[in-house]
């Protein structure tokens, strides 16, 4: 598509989509001045659009301002394995299944690569003997290149969880080349091939393949594929050397981390300081879309929403202690704005849960939100439609070529709204992690409990989701029984808020759905292939998720929501007044009596 990696055309868009913002936010802003509204819900609601779309300036620049440099595939040819450098592999563990931990050892040593030019390294944190046993086997009786490797912790001294295991093994190893891997991710036999054949010159600090899972349910209910963003994203930030690492199926070259002293340290999300320590010293990246990683997803509701939440909390770490737009270095405006860009999109759940919360009080407490003088409503819908149509054509375009792209998208857009809540928590626990250390916790080192008391503690997690869904029908029938029909101002005023906040609703459903119906656990094993060897064998068409009805249904009530304003565009472009002749001949005086709007 023409408006994915085309410099001009992206430009050109961001450009009249930025204008047409402006334009209404304008309008909107002199609309308050002349009302003098005396109310405070329209000053804060101008407020939220005003932060919203600065964030999508933001990531106008950030994402639509790139040049079409796509990576090829590439791969070390064979003629020359005689000049493959040596690469040690690098698995952190920490109390993961022992079996886990084997079948991504087996993989990692099942590479097409000289068996005398990597090794493969076990970096248990969780002291697990049965591990160490089965190294020790491997070591004596096959002659296997693996090691196990425990490191002793002093008390009293700070370790750094997963950081401060990679660094230990880092200063126990000597490759030219780093690769990291979790615990529970398999690799293809092609990956060292693959990923080392696009280190192309001295100046190229690590290789980054996207994260793949094999045990998402269908239909991708909680939205973690994140097709988007290792597909679009991802491709994008790499055409300018932006692509942050992260943290799994990455290959780095041990100079440059030894440069910085090793992998980051103070931060729950390590890989991505990391990758701004390097950036910030003049190193290039390089990020490929090859599907090369296969690993675990949390299956309980708890548990992806704290991986969730350290991620945040990280990303927070980074952003108030490095300040990527101010700090010196030599990273340059587009890697800046890239880092300023992810805190942010931290920050603004705040005015998200705000965003979507106002309509439905609205509806209850009969609030203004959109003050206006008499006879501007015409005005209102042709700056505001053109606007929102504009938001939506782009993120169908991003989209387009995104695998699924119906089940993404719309698994997508329910996550960002009803993540929010969770993220705005995020933010509160980083704010007293200032004041009360964060520890680390391993996702998928949790204890094990009963099923009645999981379950009810993913339920407990939905109470926001709950509320809103409660407060929002109570506030729709509320509305139903006051509505008067008869009054065209009025059921104009109420009808876009109504079908939005059933838009919401349908979002806020998602986690609530997802643990009464969908939240197993899935036997790994039986999405996996065994060769003769025991080393397990991903098929992707096998374990992809595959797209189901219900994504597709979460496109009916926006799309209702989109043809009520078209038919009200098209009524007021060509001066229809819908037999409600109160839009055009009220003084602001009498308008403002008869209406609220």
């Amino acid at each position: 598509m023409i408006l994915t990696f085309n410099f001009w055309a992206q430009c050109a868009v961001a450009v009249a989509v930025t204008g047409l913002g402006a334009s209404y936010l304008g309008w909107r802003i002199y609309q308050l001045t002349i009302v003098k509204s005396t109310f405070v819900i329209p000053y804060i609601f101008v407020s939220l659009e005003m932060a919203l779309y600065f964030s999508s300036v933001l990531w106008f620049i950030d994402m639509l301002w790139t040049y079409d440099k796509r990576r090829n595939p590439k791969i070390l040819p064979v003629q020359s394995h005689f000049e493959w450098p040596t690469v040690d592999v690098l698995i952190p563990c920490c109390k993961e299944p022992t079996d886990l931990v084997k079948d991504t050892a087996l993989t990692a040593l099942w590479q097409d690569y000289p068996v005398d030019k990597f090794m493969v390294y076990l970096l248990d944190d969780g002291k697990d003997d049965n591990l160490r046993e089965w190294v020790e086997t491997e070591q004596a009786v096959n002659g296997t290149n693996i090691r196990y490797i425990r490191r002793h912790k002093l008390p009293d001294v700070p370790h750094h969880a997963k950081a401060g295991n990679i660094n230990h093994g880092l200063g126990v190893t000597t490759g030219e080349f780093v690769a990291i891997l979790d615990a529970d991710m398999l690799i293809k036999p092609e990956f060292l091939r693959s990923m080392l054949a696009q280190f192309s010159s001295e100046n190229i600090a690590y290789v980054q393949c996207p994260q793949y899972y094999y045990n998402v349910p269908d239909g991708d209910p909680l939205g973690q594929v994140c097709s988007f963003f290792y597909d679009v994203v991802m491709p994008h930030r790499d055409t300018r050397s932006s692509a942050p690492s992260v943290g799994t199926g990455v290959i780095f070259r041990r100079s440059a981390l030894e440069r910085i002293g090793g992998i980051s340290t103070g931060t729950l999300t390590e890989d991505f300081d990391t990758s701004m320590k390097l950036q910030n010293l003049g190193y290039k990246t390089v990020y490929i879309n090859e599907k090369l990683q296969f690993g675990l997803v949390p299956t309980d509701l708890p548990s992806a929403l704290r991986q969730r939440e350290r991620w945040a909390i990280g990303t927070l770490q980074i952003f108030f202690k490095r300040s990527p737009l101010l700090t010196p270095g030599e990273m340059t405006w587009t890697q800046r704005i890239m880092y300023f860009s992810c805190g942010i999109a931290y920050i603004l759940p705040i005015f998200i849960v705000l965003f979507i919360t106002l309509p439905v009080l609205t509806l209850l407490f009969d609030w203004p939100i959109l003050p206006i003088a008499g006879g501007q409503t015409k005005t209102l819908i042709l700056l505001l439609v053109p606007y929102l149509f504009a938001n939506r054509l782009i993120i169908y375009t991003m989209y387009w070529n995104v695998e699924s792209p119906v089940m993404a998208r719309n698994r997508d857009f329910q996550s960002f709204l009803w993540m929010s809540p969770y993220l705005v928590i995020a933010l509160l626990r980083f704010i007293i992690s200032g004041i009360m250390p964060t520890k680390f916790k391993v996702t998928n080192a949790s204890k094990k409990r009963g099923a009645c008391f999981r379950k009810f503690e993913s339920i407990s997690m939905c109470w926001f989701h709950i509320a809103y869904i409660a407060v929002g029908t109570a506030a729709l029938v509320y509305r139903g029984y006051k509505w008067d029909t008869s009054d065209c101002i009025n059921s104009f005023q109420y009808l876009s808020q109504v079908i939005y906040v059933l838009m919401n609703m349908q979002s806020m459903a998602a986690p609530i759905l997802y643990v009464v119906f969908s939240e197993k656990e899935i036997d790994r094993k039986s999405r996996l292939s065994y060769n003769k060897y025991g080393v397990p064998v991903i098929d992707f068409e096998k374990v992809r998720p595959k797209p189901t009805f219900w994504p597709a249904l979460l496109e009916v009530i926006p799309a209702l929501w989109g043809l009520s304003y078209v038919v009200i565009f098209a009524g007021f472009l060509v001066n229809y007044d819908f037999q409600c002749r109160l839009y055009y001949q009220l003084s602001d005086g009498e308008w403002l009596k008869a209406t609220k709007f």
